[in-house]
């Protein structure tokens, strides 16, 4: 994502980021000033500053 586009982020959306060998989703559980808490699907929590997010994608919504 774009810088611009990160920051467009909401609670509740669900992100994706493409690592080596799996892809990781997440849904976007906090906002902060600089950054966002997001929950990962292996039950990880962790805190992603917008300079951070370059290999993350908006993941279409859950059905």
């Amino acid at each position: 994502m774009k810088p611009w586009q990160v920051r467009d982020l909401t609670v509740g959306d669900r992100i994706r980021w493409q690592r080596t060998a799996t892809v990781e989703v997440g849904v976007i559980k906090e906002r902060r000033l600089f950054g966002v808490i997001v929950e990962w699907s292996d039950g990880r929590t962790t805190e992603m500053f917008f300079n951070e997010m370059k290999n993350v994608e908006r993941e279409a919504p859950a059905p």
